[in-house]
């Protein structure tokens, strides 16, 4: 997969995360047929995974309160 990734902000606390990209199942012909039966919800759900990953990593800390 060739991908781009782009951060932009959109308002002060707001940001949207974007993945563009390009997926060529591997092994020629046989990855295609293959690709086409099942392996297209692999590569979907690793691009999904690391997206939410990403997004997860990039929010603020919650803040915590502590009673004195």
């Amino acid at each position: 997969m060739q991908a781009d990734q782009v951060l932009m902000p959109l308002e002060p606390g707001v940001s949207q995360l974007t993945l563009s990209g390009v997926y060529e199942p591997p092994a020629g012909a046989i990855g295609e047929a293959l690709d086409r039966m099942a392996l297209h919800r692999v590569a979907e759900a690793a691009v999904k995974l690391f997206v939410d990953q990403l997004a997860a990593a990039l929010e603020p800390a919650q803040a915590v309160s502590v009673p004195h």
